[in-house]
């Protein structure tokens, strides 16, 4: 009797063997490592969001007097919305652009860690530029918002 013939009859016909049961076997430890590299992203996302607000936070309380001596000189609400969101996703283009071309740059040696998209994929670098340039928008819009919302005589004792 071969082996072949050996492991057939040595199975137990009762107990089914699904394919499903050995692939999910197989695949276990890059689902836990995709959902690892997941949630790492995720927290990175959060501090870059966190981030980028804090920033135009920063910039827009540095403009409070510039603010309050345009709105003094007769600059409307929304002059004052449209120059700080300029201002502040002109900053985030160049953030924005940075890192495109260092991650263009080092995308080589990130191959490995991409699976079935190339590191260099132009549709993954234009994704990211734009949620980027998103999350720039929305964290730069509350401080804008504010800065719009100055009274002027107050952002003119501001020291």
């Amino acid at each position: 009797m071969n082996a072949a013939l050996r492991a057939v009859l040595g199975t137990d016909l009762q107990q089914p063997q699904f394919i499903d049961d050995d692939f999910s076997r197989v695949t276990a430890t890059r689902r836990f490592n995709a959902g690892v590299m997941g949630v790492f992203g995720l927290v990175a996302f959060m501090i870059g969001a966190i981030s980028i607000y804090g920033t135009m936070s920063f910039f827009v309380a540095q403009q409070v007097r510039s603010i309050g001596v345009r709105m003094a000189l007769g600059a409307s609400r929304g002059m004052v919305l449209r120059s700080v969101l300029q201002d502040a996703l002109t900053l985030a283009a160049f953030g924005v652009g940075a890192g495109l071309a260092i991650s263009w740059g080092i995308s080589s040696s990130l191959q490995s860690f991409v699976f079935g998209v190339q590191a260099t994929d132009p549709r993954l670098y234009v994704a990211v530029a734009g949620f980027l340039a998103l999350t720039a928008t929305l964290a730069a819009l509350r401080p804008a918002l504010r800065a719009a919302r100055m009274d002027p005589l107050v952002a003119l004792r501001h020291e």
